[in-house]
């Protein structure tokens, strides 16, 4: 096992049940490797910018979003944001703020309808940005789209 494999294997470690985590298996591994590695492209494509506190939150988001459609039960709580902030010692509003902070940068540095083009629904508008789940639920729909086309390509 690599260190990329030990760190995205420690990652999905500390969000899925107890019983779950002797299950893990190298299929599983290459599985969460790609919903990280959509995960990353997805917010190098919209184009947040890498050094904001809440890149790192909203990839966060849209990787549980998407492990959600795995075999995978993730942790109870009560939203994903305060699973985040469980896991990195912070608090909700702390990772609220940053995920929105990041999602304003963004849309001041490109055009509204660039944006929705990317994500390829209309979540933003010239005076509105989108709330930060809708922002992370629309992520997560774009790249289950884009991989759902793919693996229709591959057959």
């Amino acid at each position: 096992m690599t260190n990329d494999e030990k760190f995205l294997y420690m990652s999905i470690y500390k969000y899925i049940e107890e019983n779950q985590k002797n299950s893990l298996n190298e299929k599983d591994i290459i599985l969460i490797n790609t919903i990280e590695e959509d995960s990353i492209e997805f917010m190098q494509k919209i184009g947040i910018r890498s050094n904001l506190k809440g890149y790192k939150y909203l990839k966060e988001s849209i990787y549980l979003e998407l492990l959600s459609d795995t075999k995978y039960n993730i942790k109870e709580y009560n939203t994903l944001i305060k699973a985040i902030a469980e896991e990195n010692n912070t608090g909700k509003l702390n990772i609220e703020r940053s995920m929105r902070y990041a999602i304003e940068v963004l849309k001041n540095s490109r055009d509204y309808n660039e944006l929705n083009e990317v994500i390829g629904k209309k979540i933003f508008s010239k005076y509105e940005i989108p709330s930060n789940l809708e922002f992370v639920f629309s992520a997560a729909e774009k790249i289950r789209y884009s991989k759902s086309r793919r693996n229709t390509f591959r057959n």
